[in-house]
């Protein structure tokens, strides 16, 4: 509860900053309940960044936040984590499937099919992409012409990023079934299914139930920014694992962090800027803005 130098009480707005959290609405629904008395709570439905604004002398004159694109593609593969693995793909087939999800920017307009090979070049991705590699580059921005910042225009370092990622955080799953680490992916996915679904320990596995408040397929992103519509959805998504003596869903995710323009097809970069010399900001991140965030 916040009170105005009047006495008036005012309800406070909770504003997170974090990567993606404004796509969770049931977790967001459910935290704003547990904090009680908030009128409003704001969160991003894209990566979020900051960084520094210098001058030609590299002299730091202001800094800045903004958001960035997380164009993510999972790639139907096997997941091998023997040393027998793959350690690269070609750069094209990692391009083609990026453009087959059908990517969309924040005005709903397609992402051009040109521009993958573009921001790859940019980022430095080579012919041969590896494995847990991180690819990154620079991008040449502007700020809005109506700031009147000095310089108006610059370079991010290292925000244009690629990487191809194997992703653990589905699990661990303490389910035993030690036998069947060797089995076909069908019969590993089923086994998995089977223990997470059985009614005698439905209690430990909750999520995994559709009567749960926010279950377990409902946390995952199947494609774009849609997630899994069922469970038998989410179990077919992943690669069930045996590791270390539990299990893992795991997946081959190939993930593109582009900073957000508008218009989308120019370099203005859409952020809040706050000068050093000066005790205000300029606010280009308009949180009533669905496509940008959630404001419950």
């Amino acid at each position: 509860m916040l009170k105005d130098t009047g006495g008036t009480v005012h309800p406070a707005i909770v504003r997170i900053r974090g990567c993606r959290i404004g796509i969770a609405e049931k977790f967001l629904r459910k935290l704003k309940e547990a904090l009680k008395n908030v009128s409003t709570i704001v969160a991003p439905k894209h990566y979020q960044a900051a960084s520094t604004w210098t001058d030609e002398t590299k002299e730091l004159v202001g800094r800045m936040e903004f958001l960035l694109y997380c164009f993510e593609s999972y790639p139907r593969r096997p997941v091998d984590t023997s040393d027998k693995a793959p350690k690269t793909t070609p750069r094209r087939k990692v391009i083609n499937t990026l453009k087959a999800d059908r990517h969309v920017r924040v005005d709903a307009s397609p992402v051009p099919s040109y521009q993958w090979g573009k921001w790859f070049e940019t980022a430095g991705v080579p012919e041969k992409v590896k494995v847990a590699e991180k690819y990154s580059g620079k991008m040449a921005v502007r700020l809005p012409s109506d700031w009147q910042v000095n310089p108006s225009e610059g370079d991010l370092k290292g925000v244009l990023v690629f990487e191809h990622v194997i992703m653990t955080n589905n699990g661990p799953w303490d389910i035993g079934g030690a036998d069947m680490a060797n089995g076909t992916a069908k019969a590993r996915r089923n086994f998995v299914k089977s223990k997470l679904r059985d009614p005698t320990t439905k209690k430990k596995f909750a999520m995994c139930f559709e009567d749960h408040p926010w279950p377990i397929w409902e946390r995952y992103l199947k494609v774009r920014y849609e997630a899994f519509t069922s469970f038998d959805d989410f179990m077919a998504g992943f690669d069930w694992v045996f590791e270390t003596g539990v299990w893992f869903g795991m997946r081959h995710v190939y993930r593109m962090l582009v900073p957000i323009t508008l218009p989308v097809d120019q370099n203005i970069l859409l952020a809040n800027y706050y000068p050093v010399a000066a005790t205000g900001a300029y606010i280009g991140l308009d949180e009533t803005n669905g496509a940008y965030f959630a404001a419950l």
